[in-house]
């Protein structure tokens, strides 16, 4: 036993050497990926908010751009300094990293989680011994032959990912990947497809069902073969030909960052051959013996520690205790906080069931409108109105729209940096007004129907009632304003993200119909979802409006209709918004008016309405709608609050 643990500490020098050169290259192209995007994700007036999204510091909280290309450039320089070898470069890269990272962490993936853990654990190799620059320029080592040297801080390096792709395997145990529908969502998805993904999903059912389970049991089976105590060089082969195969894929067809790229870098680890003799004693930078095991035991606690976090919903705990599974002391916690030594694996544990894609309309004084996040994001120069099957060639963009829906503070700030945006010809012509809406498809084959398809599953058919009053539709913030008047309603309970409606943009979105001339109201029908509140609003001039009607919201779900009796008279246009801003609300299938009471018509009821939609004709759902620090622009719930 004693001789097979040893047997565990042994490492080709030249193995670390060409894994040195893999991280460094890694964390160099990463940065260069970043860089072009610096305006975006790094300074204070971009879409984070100059309070730190963490809790942690950043040298990057800052409105200069000097300093953001001062640490760009160095944490360029370091990790090249580090892919050549040079002695003191490892101490330094991490930190650099981690500044990087703290001010933007939502659009980081598990890539720079690995890539940090990596270089720690690199403090405590000799990975300057071969191929760097320090030996070539040291004569006396120049011809020495490549060692085997014994650390204890290589099995740490096998058991980081052991665990890696053990608790990705156990996190994967549920429905979504049992019943072989895991691969069709990722492919299916355009915020995570790339061009040859979204190629592969022609492919058959039953290919996708099966590469779907082969990467689970190649995710499963490289834990054991990394820490299999017989035969190590063939173990290791083997699992290094699996790694090549499974992350290759991934980064040929799925756009994750670069994850992939940081566990390519983990090959060479693998794929050097070990010389048949006993470990040499090397004089290197790293503590004296003591002091590294020591630190590598310390570094063993921390990923414990990692794992059994009472809010590592990845990790061992998963909320079962109300207390962390070990204690750690605060100074400590902080350090591993800040250089992102977490133990989250749990990547396409469930792939989401429906894409989303943000789209902006901003308009300016001129009346035009341009979309500058899609512009920036994948470089399109017309607003969009369908969905592409690959929608991010830059995933920076998809991890921060991830993350916008439900964070408040992240919304006001993707608000205030559109206004600060201009047309990519016109860069002296500023949006005046804005609204953000989310595109939408189901990332499985059988939820994404034709267009004659989804009429037919929502029951789309003319309204049961005669007599509506013709109207002229304008709007703002409305996503398909002209579905709400074309005569045509959906069953009830029909799925309100089905493209059968129209969709408002919270904040200071309305639909404004123009009935042509002044007329009384007696009645409005509206087909709206089920919580969602409407105002009425009429008006003489088209500029002073008053109160005529309210719809209310009522129990039940998905779309609903209702009918409401107007004593309106005198009205020429009609203002309809909804009562309240709300993210994900504001759904409106048909609104028609009449100037006679009528009765509600007998009505056909959907049992089961699944969301369905095609990338030609996407769900949409409102983000947000707001208006500028303009005279020019109405009074909204939003302004007051994007003023400050």
């Amino acid at each position: 036993m004693v001789a097979i643990a040893r047997h565990y500490t042994w490492v080709s020098t030249r193995a670390l050497a060409a894994w040195r050169i893999a991280l460094g290259f890694v964390a160099c192209g990463n940065t260069l990926y970043f860089w072009p995007e610096f305006d975006v994700f790094y300074l204070n007036e971009g879409v984070f908010p100059p309070s730190p999204a963490s809790d942690l510091w950043s040298p990057l909280f800052t409105t200069s751009e000097g300093t953001v290309h001062l640490i760009l450039g160095a944490a360029v320089f370091c990790s090249l300094l580090f892919a050549a070898g040079v002695r003191g470069s490892k101490w330094v890269l991490p930190f650099l990293l981690a500044s990087i990272y703290q001010r933007a962490p939502l659009v980081e993936t598990g890539g720079h989680a690995v890539v940090q853990l990596s270089l720690v654990y690199s403090w405590l190799l000799p990975v300057e011994r071969d191929w760097s620059i320090e030996r070539y320029f040291h004569k006396r080592t120049v011809n020495v032959p490549p060692l085997t040297v014994s650390s204890w801080a290589y099995p740490l390096v096998l058991l980081q990912l052991a665990v890696n792709y053990g608790f990705n395997t156990f996190n994967k145990l549920n429905t979504v990947w049992a019943e072989g529908v895991a691969l069709e969502r990722a492919l299916l998805n355009p915020s995570t497809s790339k061009m040859l993904g979204s190629l592969l999903t022609q492919a058959p059912d039953w290919l996708l069902t099966g590469l779907t389970y082969g990467g689970l049991f190649t995710e499963g089976i490289l834990p054991i073969l990394l820490l299999s105590p017989f035969r190590r060089r063939e173990a290791h082969r083997v699992a290094a030909t699996l790694m090549l195969l499974l992350h290759g894929s991934i980064l040929l067809t799925l756009e994750v960052g670069y994850f992939s790229a940081a566990m390519l870098a983990q090959i060479p680890l693998l794929a050097f051959t070990l010389p048949h003799v006993a470990p040499q004693r090397l004089r290197s930078s790293a503590p004296s013996i003591y002091i590294s095991r020591f630190a590598t035991l310390g570094l063993l606690y921390i990923m414990v520690f990692s794992l059994g976090r009472r809010d590592n919903s990845a990790g061992v705990n998963r909320g079962a205790f109300s207390h962390d599974l070990l204690p750690l002391p605060g100074p400590l916690y902080t350090a591993m906080h800040w250089l992102n030594l977490h133990q989250g694996w749990g990547m396409f544990a469930r792939p989401v069931e429906r894409s989303f894609v943000n789209v902006v309309r901003a308009q300016t004084a001129s009346g035009r409108i341009f979309d500058p996040w899609r512009f920036r994001a994948a470089d399109e120069r017309t607003p969009i109105t369908s969905l592409p099957r690959a929608a991010y060639p830059r995933h920076m963009y998809a991890g921060f729209e991830t993350n916008l829906y439900d964070n408040q503070e992240l919304l006001m700030a993707f608000s205030r940096w559109i206004f600060r945006q201009a047309p990519y010809d016109q860069p002296a012509e500023k949006p005046l007004r804005h609204a953000v809406f989310t595109l939408s498809v189901p990332t499985e084959k059988r939820y994404q129907f034709t267009t004659p398809e989804i009429m037919k599953v929502n029951g789309v058919h003319a309204l049961p009632l005669v007599g509506a009053l013709p109207v002229k539709t304008t709007a703002f913030g409305v996503w398909a304003p002209t579905r709400a008047t074309d005569g045509l309603i959906v069953h009830e309970h029909g799925h309100v993200f089905s493209p059968t409606g129209s969709s408002f943009a919270p904040g200071c979105a309305y639909l404004m119909l123009d009935l042509g001339t002044t007329c009384s109201l007696r009645a409005a029908y509206l087909q709206t979802d089920s919580i969602d509140e409407f105002l009425l609003e009429g008006s003489r001039d088209g500029k002073k409006f008053h109160h005529i009607g309210t719809s209310l919201r009522l129990r039940g779900r998905q779309y609903q209709s209702r009918l409401i009796n107007l004593q309106a008279s005198d009205i020429r246009w009609v203002r309809v918004r909804p009562r309240s801003p709300r993210r994900r609300r504001g759904f409106l299938s048909e609104i028609a008016l009449f100037n006679e009471p009528q009765q509600m018509p007998p009505l056909t009821y959907l049992s089961d309405s699944p969301f369905v939609a095609n990338y030609r004709r996407p769900g949409a759902m409102g983000l947000v709608s707001a208006n500028g620090p303009s005279p020019q622009s109405d009074v909204c719930p939003w302004e007051s609050d994007l003023r400050r």
